[in-house]
């Protein structure tokens, strides 16, 4: 699959200036969520970014997405935007649950997710005149007057690579016949239990949260037995509700049990059970079919493993011819795997801070029980 080659996580401020500035640069605002807004920025000529094909060829990367997240200190909703703010702390743990988890299952250049090229938090002013770059004739929203009169809300940025060929699965699904749009439905369920054999839920998998690339598929890993080739690679976006659940690896759970985990644990960041909400109708469906049903489960688990199987055997052939026909893109890919990751960064300072308070929590405790004995020894004088 392409892949963003980055020595770092994140790339310089001066990169992503380049891309998004570039002479040829498109900007198309695509959405607005309850928890920001999101545009597709394509530079086909000066972009410095560049993946692997498929073939194993460095090619240029042209397009990525860029998310803007209002943040305020006290998170809440306003009138303007009618979108909901996020804190600094939250938008901080997307992006580095992002970066992580790009980089964890990155083994075979098939990551689960994007990668973030490019991360900041902007003052108001910066903000305002990023959207004004980015809106410059006031069509869509947001524009600066949005945030013109909220001049405590910060502007988050996150810049993801995203190739040309990837729509949402919304989007995507309502192109073509029910059969095909039932096979993307499998591949984003497949990735959805990747996340979650990862220890994670990923909380707002609505078809608006799920991209696919319909130009490619996965070959049959035995096609003699029946099983049938596996369409559209898909990929995961916005982190934002994602949370750790506390199910141990059980390689004894079915693939259809952990469906059925997804839909009816609580999301804490938006407050519901995805069963119960329409925007994640789409998995309901699929795993409802199975309810009372031997032979409906027996074929839904047969298709997951199925697709798991063509999935990993295409890219495992995939990376072996990478690197044995070219050392240096392999060598690239190592420099990248082997350097820190954002969040390890972020938990080291966390581990210190808890350090920190534990020393001063002993302390504390020993100064106490000093306490305690001399008002003892002084009762006893007494």
């Amino acid at each position: 699959m392409n892949n963003i080659i980055l020595d770092d996580p994140q790339t310089s401020p001066n990169a992503f200036l380049q891309f998004i500035n570039g002479p040829s640069t498109t900007k198309t605002y695509v959405t607005k969520g309850s928890g920001g807004f999101g545009w597709e920025i394509e530079n086909n000529d000066t972009t410095p970014y560049k993946s692997i094909s498929p073939q194993g060829t460095m090619v240029k990367y042209t397009k990525i997405f860029l998310k803007i997240v209002p943040i305020h200190p006290r998170a809440r909703g306003f009138s303007s935007t009618r979108v909901i703010t996020t804190s600094e702390n939250d938008f901080i743990v997307e992006r580095d649950t992002q970066t992580t988890l790009f980089k964890r299952s990155n083994v075979h250049l098939d990551p689960i997710c994007p990668p973030i090229v490019f991360s900041s938090i902007l003052t108001n002013a910066q903000g305002q005149q990023l959207l004004d770059t980015l809106n410059p004739d006031s069509i869509n929203p947001p524009t600066i007057r949005h945030f013109q009169d909220e001049p405590e809300v910060r502007m988050g940025i996150i810049a993801m690579g995203y190739t040309t060929n990837y729509t949402t699965l919304h989007v995507s699904a309502q192109k073509v016949r029910p059969t095909m749009q039932k096979m993307y439905k499998y591949m984003a369920a497949h990735r959805l239990i990747q996340l979650y054999d990862m220890g994670y839920l990923h909380g707002d998998f609505s078809l608006s949260n799920i991209v696919i690339d319909r130009n490619h598929t996965y070959p049959s890993i035995d096609p003699a037995e029946g099983s049938t080739n596996s369409p559209g690679h898909v990929l995961l976006i916005d982190f934002g509700a994602t949370f750790k659940h506390n199910i141990p690896s059980d390689t004894t759970v079915s693939r259809v049990d952990k469906l059925h985990h997804m839909l009816d644990t609580k999301v804490p960041y938006l407050g519901v059970v995805p069963k119960t909400h329409s925007n994640y109708e789409w998995l309901k469906i699929l795993v409802d079919e199975t309810e009372g049903s031997p032979y409906f489960l027996s074929k839904f688990e047969s298709i997951l493993i199925n697709i798991e199987a063509n999935v990993e055997r295409y890219n495992e052939e995939m990376y072996e011819t990478i690197r044995r026909t070219s050392p240096e893109i392999t060598e690239h890919i190592d420099k990248y795997n082997n350097s820190p990751s954002t969040i390890s960064t972020v938990r080291g300072g966390l581990r210190r801070k808890n350090r920190k308070r534990v020393k001063r929590t002993r302390r504390a405790s020993i100064s106490r029980k000093k306490k305690r004995r001399k008002t003892r020894r002084a009762s006893k004088r007494r």
